[in-house]
């Protein structure tokens, strides 16, 4: 088995479940995860970096990525991943608050060139998921996974 999607917890979980593989793809969950895959050349995606970071600083939005961490996503050649699904079964509150921390993470991958994927499992029109994400902000070129 040459690829795997893990989900860790940890930074610890991370370095435990990469093992043998070849290529990774990483949810991402915290900031020392999220900064664990991105200084780590097997990995090939982190998928929703914001996903698991909810509170916001009083003077800034927190969304799981910086500027330091896109450098070494682009020095790695890592992309960064929106899962169309997940946003979907989101309610309409957080839903907001997610898109609004992933148009930040695009302005980021955009200063840093980040490639940005669009992560979709159900087999949705490929223009549609293009025109969504550059609704958000990527850059033209935008790449859709199935």
């Amino acid at each position: 088995m040459d690829s795997v999607l893990i989900q860790p917890k940890t930074a610890k979980e991370f370095y435990q479940a990469i093992g043998k593989y070849k290529k990774i793809a990483v949810y991402g969950y915290s900031e020392e995860v999220n900064k664990a895959a991105l200084e780590n050349k097997k990995v090939e995606m982190l998928i929703n970096p914001e996903r698991y970071f909810n509170e916001d600083k009083m003077d800034s939005r927190n969304s799981g990525l910086n500027d330091a961490l896109c450098k070494l996503a682009r020095d790695n050649g890592i992309k960064i991943a929106i899962e169309i699904d997940y946003l979907l079964k989101l309610n309409e509150e957080e839903r907001i608050r997610k898109l609004g921390k992933i148009m930040q993470n695009m302005m980021l991958c955009n200063k840093y060139k980040v490639p940005i994927v669009v992560l979709d499992k159900e087999g949705r029109n490929e223009k549609d998921l293009k025109g969504f994400a550059l609704s958000l902000g990527a850059r033209p070129g935008v790449g859709v996974v199935r």
